[in-house]
């Protein structure tokens, strides 16, 4: 009983850390282990989802100064995205979230990413001895039976120094390994001490650690994996295994005054057969409004080893300048018969929703203005723009010779439905063809990747194609543009077969190649130096609807240079670019933006700490001086931001994980504006595993942001502090899951975020889940949200 109460008291006042900071639409993020070449999933977790239009993840890898954007999957008080392993490399990795919301504002996450305050995560390298130890089972990326656990790895390439009767094994932090069994090379693990310390319904972790002979730390391998009660149902007789879950939740929001109920309802389903495997999931909400883009999410899929067909909501990978990072609901295929391959996909970007009439004008008012609009009967109103049904195809044909050639030929037609929207301006149009080539050497040691794109896009398709006598006024000799009109409708013929050709086409001089964007890379990796550069070039007018986060009319060099000591325990890494705008000299003035980046990245043995110190230095320059007469647009700043991060994973007297990292930039303005800014950060994470069945962790953010006008001689300070305490406790055998965080906020924002929740498996595949969250608020009504949410697995 004694021991029950000191562990309830340790609920109360060490409560679990929650990676959280201010936000009115994300409560907290997960990320899974960062490691180089290995996938990194974002999950964040959402607040107000009514007011929520789309959630976009910005992330750089060190040494880039240009963040990628990706749309994140929003399955109702979630959103998801998965991040390939290639794009994640050692050392670090900056990212913040910008959430748009249907009244069309914007807001990030963290709160002050505007002042280039981000969040960082450090990336492990991956080190040649994780081939080492292998893990025979768990698969990678399969679950694990509770009933049937059962671990095995292998350690016939452990180096000849590692004693592999002194391996250890921890399962979530606590040691297992003397229920091991050894037998040579294998290790097995099994039994009531394995099944003990599982946790269903959550990620689990391994670590397995080697020693040398003389009882040194020599490497420690970390591993993850999920557990259910069962490895899925059968049908007799033969290989069809199949399972799913179901959920369903209600949930109360009194967010400033507004009572909301929301009610909610998912499904998930796995089945194979043979060498087929079948995918299902569906998520349907009472958010979903036809005034509003969908809310409800579906997916089927089903493939094997040549093909892969998926319906529904699904974010398709092209080449990165054409289509990347953009959900479509509709169809999505693939055929992969070896040297020729093909992927196609054809649905719907955006839902076709109705403008409204804001105000009649008076008549003979203009129409000069983005929300003005002539009605059917002659009259001319202010709208409220609407959005127009979007529908995009895309066709990519490769050809591959294993992992040494890649080419490929990418097409994208994309047009909104005029007939989808009332009260809606300027329907477009857009067509972009591309090819991507990539080349590996010597086991990938030499890596030569290319690609190019052009496009055309109609900014305004409701007048549709420009008539041949519209065409005869306009160009000949002593017109207004010259040249052949026969010329011109021939060119309209050919063109008019792909796209809507009339007079809101755009490049208007395709011969300038304003809309052509290309890139290209090398990257050599010998004598443990990884070393890249590269080149851009993206003209001012190039623009893809499948990427519309891309960034134009820029074009430069980026070189990456990364140089691995003491045996992949040692980086330094360097990285300088070099970006200039007016590629199509548009404007009267050229901007340089160059970065120069250089980090020591330290990460010895698994019992040390391992930490990151970085430089980076961003300068921009127009070459226009402040005594010039157009010194109003001269652009004359560096910045020059120093950071530091440790992460330590060690045992006293119980498992405990600590990262600390700081930043400090500083901003210089030299043009008449004098803007300098100054920006300190600090983060502290601290988590410590009690036991097996007790979890918590401290979670500190501290910011401070300094605006200086040097004109006005005013100086604007923001200063944000949170602090989030919570914990993790199983309870009853892991029937009952208590989870507890309390989240203060001072400084410029002040309030305070409590949360508590609830799961209890009345049977090991069916839960019920509360979960309660109540925010005090300063100067304005407090907000809580409440929910009920049941789980039933059938495995």
């Amino acid at each position: 009983m004694l021991r029950h109460l000191l562990k309830i008291s340790l609920f109360v006042f060490f409560p679990v850390a929650l990676f959280a900071q201010v936000s009115n639409y994300i409560s907290s993020v997960k990320l899974s282990d960062a490691k180089e070449g290995a996938a990194l999933t974002f999950k964040a977790d959402l607040l107000n989802t009514n007011d929520i239009s789309e959630i976009t993840l910005a992330y750089r890898v060190f040494g880039a100064s240009e963040f990628v954007r990706v749309e994140m999957d929003i399955w109702g008080p979630k959103a998801e995205v998965t991040i390939p392993g290639e794009k994640i490399k050692v050392p670090s990795l900056e990212y913040y979230f910008i959430v748009s919301t249907r009244n069309n504002t914007t807001e990030y996450y963290p709160i002050d990413a505007v002042n280039q305050n981000y969040l960082m995560v450090q990336v492990q390298p991956r080190s040649e001895k994780d081939d080492e130890v292998l893990v025979l089972s768990p698969d990678p990326g399969t679950e694990l039976s509770a009933d049937e656990a059962l671990i095995t790895l292998s350690l016939l390439k452990a180096d000849e120094s590692v004693d592999k009767t002194k391996t250890k094994i921890y399962i979530n932090g606590t040691d297992v390994t003397s229920s091991a069994l050894f037998a040579d090379d294998l290790i097995i693990l099994a039994g009531e001490e394995l099944a003990s310390n599982l946790k269903k319904g959550s990620v689990n972790s391994m670590r397995v650690e080697l020693y040398k002979e003389d009882g040194t730390a020599y490497h420690s391998l970390y591993s993850g994996f999920d557990v259910t009660d069962e490895l899925g149902g059968r049908v007799e007789g033969t290989s069809f295994k199949y399972f799913f879950n179901v959920r369903a939740e209600s949930r109360n929001e009194n967010v400033r005054d507004n009572n909301n109920w929301y009610n909610n309802f998912s499904f998930d389903g796995k089945a194979t057969y043979g060498g087929f495997d079948l995918d299902a999931s569906v998520y349907a909400t009472s958010e979903e409004k036809g005034y509003l883009q969908p809310y409800n999410r579906y997916k089927v899929s089903i493939s094997n080893e040549y093909f892969n067909i998926i319906g529904g909501d699904y974010t398709p990978s092209y080449q990165s300048l054409i289509m990347n990072g953009k959900r479509v609901r509709g169809v999505n295929g693939s055929i992969h018969l070896g040297f020729f391959n093909l992927q196609a996909s054809y649905g719907e970007i955006n839902r076709g929703i109705d403008g409204s009439i804001l105000n009649i004008l008076p008549p003979n008012s203009s129409l000069l203005g983005p929300n003005l609009m002539k009605l059917s009967d002659g009259s001319i109103a202010e709208i409220k723009q609407g959005t127009f049904k979007r529908d995009v195809l895309a066709i990519n044909p490769y050809f591959t010779a294993g992992e040494t050639f890649k080419f490929g030929l990418t097409y994208l037609h994309s047009k909104d439905d005029y007939a989808s929207a009332a009260y809606t301006r300027g329907p477009q149009e857009n067509l972009v063809v591309g090819t991507d080539l990539a080349l590996n050497f010597d086991d990938g040691n030499i890596q030569l990747y290319g690609q190019g794109a052009f496009s055309v896009i109609n900014k305004d398709i409701a007048t549709g194609t420009i008539a041949d006598s519209t065409i005869d006024k306009l160009f000949g000799e002593g017109k207004i543009f010259g040249g052949s009109s026969d010329d011109i409708k021939k060119i309209k013929d050919i063109i008019n077969q792909f796209i809507t050709f009339n007079q809101f086409l755009s490049p208007l001089k395709p011969e300038e190649l304003s809309s052509l964007a290309y890139e290209a890379s090398l990257s050599l990796n010998y004598f443990g130096n990884y070393l890249k550069g590269s080149y851009i070039s993206r003209g001012f007018d190039y623009f893809s609807f499948g990427n519309n986060y891309l960034r134009t009319d820029v074009s430069g060099i980026n070189i990456f240079d990364r140089v691995s000591l003491l045996d992949n325990k040692l980086f330094v890494t360097l990285g300088y670019e070099n970006l200039k705008d007016n590629r199509n000299k548009t404007k009267f003035a050229t901007t340089s933006f160059t970065t120069f980046n250089a980090s020591v990245s330290y990460y010895p043995s698994f019992d040390l700490p391992g930490f990151i110190l970085s430089f980076t230095r961003n300068e921009n320059n127009n070459g226009i001086l402040r005594t010039a007469s157009d010194s109003l647009f001269a652009i004359d700043d560096y910045t020059n931001r120093f950071g530091a991060q440790v992460t330590y994973r060690f045992f006293a007297g119980y498992n405990h994980n600590l990262s600390v990292n700081a930043s400090f930039s500083g901003r210089i303005d030299n043009t008449i504006n004098k803007f300098d800014a100054n920006n300190n950060m600090f983060g502290l994470n601290y988590s410590i595993e009690w036991s097996k069945v007790l979890q918590s962790s401290l979670n500190l953010n501290y910011s401070s942001n300094e605006i200086i006008n040097g004109l006005s001689n005013v100086t604007t300070v923001f200063n944000i502090t949170s602090l989030v305490l919570g914990s993790r406790y199983y309870l009853m055998d892991n029937k009952l899951i208590l989870n507890g965080a309390v989240s203060p906020t001072f400084g410029d924002i002040q309030r305070t975020a409590i949360d508590a929740t609830a799961q209890y498996f009345i049977l090991k595949n069916f839960s019920l889940q509360f979960q309660f969250r109540y925010l005090i608020n300063d100067a304005v009504s407090n907000d809580s949200i409440a929910g009920l949410t049941a789980r039933y697995e059938f495995r």
